[in-house]
């Protein structure tokens, strides 16, 4: 039976990052959105782009020339609330749009970045899954609660269910794809937050074997050769960063627990990093700097 799929390419229309990789010129993701629409296209798979509204006339001006090419724009007005590294707002846009977008009515929903382009094996591979679990973009090693959120794709309830996971505004940790994975892995059982960090810092042996087991029983990863050939503004992930650190599904995965003393410092490594980023948008909010 053929699946219903949506697929929402969301993301800024001039992309300039906040790790490996930036752009301090900005990386203009309009070629890479034209050429991901065809790709879906060929695959009859309906995609909408999503992004923030604009009075920006670079901006405007993609939006007109994407319009003209048929491809579907919705345009978002970004949250109030004060999301200083962005990992409220991404998710934020994320359920919106499946709102708007009324996705009960898909079977499969997930999303791609405006700024990365994919490959042809890429949408067959999501053409083929059918699971129950999340699929993302990789888990690293020895970095128990890591989630990659370059992509998500999932059956629509179990999808929006992890996407209502993330718009929740506790903050667990204090680096975005541990703090992902943080949310994800409580919401799902139920557990206490504040118990599940004690344990992290800890008792990583325990901590590291639960979550070992709810990766294997909730999250699948993309195929690590479709990862390296993953194009993220204009260069190959194997490029990017060594694939080394990471884990995917389709190799054997092995985690090994973490001296208490690395997680705390991954933890505070982290805190330093989000303090830096509060004091820039702050500076920037108030100060015009």
């Amino acid at each position: 039976m053929k699946k219903n799929i949506l697929i929402l390419i969301q993301g800024p229309l001039i992309s300039y990052g906040q790790g490996p990789n930036n752009s301090t010129s900005g990386f203009i993701a309009e070629s890479t959105i034209i050429e991901n629409s065809f790709l879906f296209n060929k695959y009859n798979i309906e995609h909408v782009v999503v992004t923030w509204k604009t009075i920006n006339f670079h901006e405007l001006s993609i939006i007109n020339h994407l319009e003209e090419l048929g491809i579907k724009i919705l345009s978002l007005t970004p949250p109030q609330e004060n999301d200083y590294d962005h990992r409220f707002k991404h998710h934020y846009a994320l359920s919106t749009a499946f709102s708007i977008l009324n996705s009960d009515n898909y079977d499969y929903i997930g999303k791609i970045r405006t700024d990365q382009l994919v490959l042809e094996k890429f949408i067959e591979n999501l053409i083929l899954f059918n699971s129950e679990k999340i699929l993302i973009s990789e888990l690293m090693k020895s970095n128990d609660f890591y989630l990659g959120d370059f992509t998500y794709f999932g059956k629509t309830k179990n999808l929006k269910y992890f996407i209502d996971s993330q718009i929740k505004k506790k903050f667990f940790h204090t680096i975005i794809a541990n703090d992902i994975g943080m949310k994800f892995y409580v919401a799902k059982n139920n557990y206490n937050s504040k118990i599940v960090l004690l344990n992290y810092f800890f008792r990583p042996k325990l901590s590291n074997k639960k979550w070992t087991k709810f990766v294997n029983d909730n999250i699948e990863t993309i195929d690590s050769n479709i990862w390296d050939e993953i194009r993220w503004r204009g260069k190959k992930m194997k490029d990017i960063v060594d694939k080394k650190y990471f884990l995917f599904t389709n190799e054997y995965i092995t985690t090994k627990p973490n001296h208490y003393f690395f997680n705390i410092i991954t933890y505070y490594n982290g805190l330093y990093i989000y303090s830096k980023k509060v004091v820039k948008f702050l500076l920037k909010k108030y100060f015009n700097k």
